[in-house]
């Protein structure tokens, strides 16, 4: 489903990676380009009939792909779950899941459409079976104020947080052109081709203790950062760089790529020539996810930068960028000043796989305890991504992720008596062509009475409907509702006095009868 692979060999090797193997080498340690989830051969329909073309090799990767290159999620899982029958609504914010009537209740809101100038009630959707997919932190946030909302969970919810051992550092101002920075806005072709954020590993995990493993891997920097670019890495190379000894004449060389990126920007000079190093390995998993006082999601990890594996990591990196012969840059925020604060766009845990309550949040199908103690699980709520993970990986976790969520998944389904159809290629039942279309909030107030029965059919002016508003008063029975009305085909709306559009909204307030 995710078309993972290495970047071609029949493709033109770019300088970031061809610099890495030079510093694997360097380092005598295992190089090779890793399965990455890229597309390098499709042009057109894909396994799930979603148009794709190739990697252009713009390097843009981090801030999405302009191409449709890049295999996530849009590319694949959730238009075949679309073309077997799914509906996918977006733009809904999950608030709490709580229990009632033998049913789920997700709490949420609709973000936006200006519900909360009106202080609008939350919206509820009710279900039989909810699986959490909101990533690490927001699966953990919405378990966590399920908790405050009465929902019995473990007292491990929130617990061995980890950012998979997350190092982000740089080569700077290197003895070789690298290339590491995304086209930007640049037309193709004006810029050398960059190529995806990480095609090449080096992979150190096999030593003597599992813990003291790594993987360094080359990333390229998004053009729309280029232009802070020269000022940041100028002031990051004084204040946290470390340089290797270089000859006078090298060292002009140095100065003048920096006088010349000041000038002309992130394209030539210093920062053409800087490698950014991404670094997974092992932190103690100990942080801690908790709510603040407005109900946000709080992490607290204290003394995580300060482990001795980071200084393994910085370590190994300098003698990287010693091949390289440029200033060696650890991550800015990694310093005393700052309580050696680390980076990372991976994190795991918070809801945590385990035998029982009292070691983590679910079970070994994603089930999420009903207790503090035991392993009773509530039949029909799952976790299903990264939270569920409790330990660094060490690597990459985009594999291990997709393999225990598939695994849950299948499970789900043998429990219940489901089929799963894994058939490919599959097809989209019909294109939906997007029109302009309006939404808009407003609500709706005033007296109700149900002594008052109208005489006439709905929507035609009676006496009775003041009429029930005038005794509704006099019995103090308010009654309002708010609703968003959303409509997708703004053309039809104003034309077509019989266009229906969709509300979302429920009663708010009063209705005494």
């Amino acid at each position: 489903m995710l078309k993972p692979n290495p970047y071609p060999e029949t493709m033109p090797e770019f300088p970031k990676l061809r610099a890495l193997q030079e510093s694997a080498q360097h380092l005598g340690q295992k190089f090779y380009r890793p399965p990455i989830n890229v597309n390098f051969t499709v042009e057109g329909a894909n396994h799930v009939g979603v148009e794709q073309h190739k990697c252009t090799d713009c390097g843009d990767c981090v801030t999405g792909c302009n191409y449709a290159a890049k295999n996530t999620l849009i590319m694949n899982y959730l238009p075949d779950a679309a073309n077997h029958g799914a509906e996918i609504f977006t733009e809904v914010s999950v608030r709490w899941i709580e229990r009632k009537n033998n049913q789920w209740v997700i709490q949420c809101e609709v973000p936006g459409v200006g519900r909360e100038q009106f202080k609008a009630p939350l919206l509820a959707i009710t279900a039989d079976v909810v699986v959490l997919g909101a990533r690490t932190l927001g699966s953990t946030e919405i378990l966590l104020r399920s908790a405050q909302h009465g929902l019995a969970v473990s007292n491990q919810l929130g617990q061995r947080s980890t950012g998979n051992g997350d190092v982000l550092a740089f080569g700077y101002n290197t003895g070789q052109t690298i290339t590491g920075i995304g086209w930007g806005y640049n037309p193709a072709g004006e810029i050398p081709p960059v190529g995806p954020c990480i095609t090449g590993i080096i992979d150190m995990r096999h030593q003597p203790k599992l813990t003291d493993g790594m993987v360094a891997e080359e990333g390229s920097v998004p053009g729309a950062l280029g232009a802070l670019l020269p000022g940041a890495f100028a002031a990051a190379a004084d204040v946290a760089g470390s340089p290797e000894p270089v000859a006078s004449k090298e060292l002009i060389e140095q100065k003048g790529r920096e006088l010349l990126t000041d000038f002309e920007g992130p394209y030539p000079g210093a920062v053409n020539r800087t490698q950014t190093y991404l670094v997974m390995t092992h932190d103690n998993a100990s942080g801690r996810m908790t709510l603040d006082a407005q109900g946000n999601l709080a992490l607290d990890w204290p003394g995580v930068g300060s482990e001795p594996i980071f200084q393994q990591v910085n370590a190994r990196l300098k003698a990287a960028t010693e091949a390289l012969g440029g200033t060696f840059i650890h991550n800015p925020l990694w310093s005393k000043l700052l309580h050696r604060d680390l980076t990372t766009v991976r994190p795991l845990g918070g809801c945590v796989m385990a035998d029982s309550a009292e070691g983590g949040v679910v079970n070994h199908k994603g089930q999420v305890f009903s207790g503090t103690a035991g392993n009773s699980v509530y039949d029909g709520l799952y976790v299903s991504d990264g939270s569920v993970i409790p330990t660094p990986l060490g690597v990459n976790p985009l594999l291990t992720i997709s393999a225990v969520s598939e695994r849950a998944v299948a499970l789900l389904a043998k429990d219940r008596g489901w089929q799963i159809d894994y058939s490919l290629p599959s097809k989209p039942k019909a294109t939906v062509p997007v029109k302009a279309g309006v939404e808009f909030t407003e609500t709706m107030k005033g007296f109700f009475s149900s002594a008052v029965k109208t005489a006439t059919p709905p929507l035609q002016l009676d006496p009775s409907y003041q009429q029930g508003s005038t005794q509704g008063q006099a019995a103090n029975s308010p009654f309002q509702f708010t609703l968003t009305i959303v409509s997708e085909d703004l053309d039809d709306m104003v034309k077509n006095p019989a266009h229906q559009a969709r509300m979302v909204g429920i009663p708010c307030s009063g209705f005494k009868t």
